[in-house]
């Protein structure tokens, strides 16, 4: 179910589960509804159960959302970190879900772990919207985003930017504030490398070049300065950006193809929580070109 149809017809269900791994989605999706359904801030209600000593009485939340609302527009509620309900909590909403007000809007936040699992709430009553990027969805939140910031990104900007920094939305939205301060419609690589993980893509070049001259003791040395000042994330997305844009030219294909395949491998361990992923890739890297050498000579 997409949240931009919901958002354009108003949310107009009286009962929404919003379904995300991602905080900064959550709450950015929380932003849109407040400002798409939102007439009046003296019938809006904001809940966060983040905390264990946040509760909320069940039954004040029921009697505050079958009241008629303050003026006009609907009684709009907020439940944050839904996943913090009580079995019990849930089991007394349940009398609530299976007769809402028609007055109201509940909108109950749930960050989960895994999407793939069963959905928190089921109910008639209930419209449920799983909020996820990946791939395209991705590219395009990023153009959206910017935007909306008055600038645009081209794709191999965006490219750039998902490889040297990850995909965890917040840190892609902070990123993206920032390029505000260049005072440019049209942003390309040039504009925004300088100030985007700089650290990150210059560790990676360095390091590809010890890599290149199969010094696998300064390469692990140079791995373990840099693992102090970059996330892993940031080193296998910068690396792989130095070995496809630049190094195409001047390296053997048949190496890159390897390499790219040997960083992808480790950033599938990285998510795993694999110990020692980087030491190892970067022995494997040093190994992979000393064979395409010795194939060569």
């Amino acid at each position: 179910m997409s949240i931009d149809r919901e958002l354009s017809e108003g949310f107009n269900s009286p009962i929404y589960s919003i379904v995300s791994n991602d905080e900064f989605l959550l709450n950015d999706t929380a932003r849109l509804i407040k400002k798409s359904v939102l007439q009046d801030e003296f019938n809006f209600e904001d809940y966060d159960l983040s905390f264990s000593d946040n509760k909320i009485s069940i039954n004040g939340l029921m009697e505050s959302l079958n009241m008629i609302p303050f003026m006009s527009g609907r009684k709009v509620v907020f439940i944050r970190h839904s996943e913090n309900f009580t079995k019990k909590e849930l089991e007394a909403l349940n009398k609530y879900f299976s007769n809402p007000s028609p007055f109201s809007l509940l909108v109950l936040f749930f960050k989960v772990s895994d999407l793939r699992k069963n959905l928190p709430l089921a109910n008639q009553n209930i419209k449920t919207l799983v909020v996820s990027l990946s791939g395209r969805e991705f590219v395009k939140w990023i153009d959206n985003r910017t935007r909306q910031l008055g600038y645009k990104l081209t794709k191999n900007a965006i490219d750039y930017l998902i490889n040297v920094t990850g995909t965890d939305v917040g840190i892609i939205n902070a990123e993206l504030q920032k390029f505000n301060a260049l005072n440019k419609q049209s942003l390309d690589i040039a504009d925004i490398s300088s100030i985007i993980y700089s650290g990150a893509d210059y560790g990676a070049f360095e390091l590809i070049d010890k890599i290149k001259q199969g010094d696998l003791k300064k390469s692990i040395q140079l791995l373990q300065r840099l693992d102090k000042e970059i996330e892993t994330y940031q080193l296998l997305g910068a690396l792989c950006w130095d070995l496809v844009v630049k190094q195409e030219k001047i390296m053997d294909i048949k190496y890159i193809k390897d390499a790219l395949k040997i960083l992808h491998e480790a950033d599938m361990l990285s998510k795993k929580s694999a110990l020692c992923v980087m030491e190892t890739t970067i022995v494997r890297l040093v190994e992979n070109f000393k064979r395409i050498q010795r194939n060569n000579n």
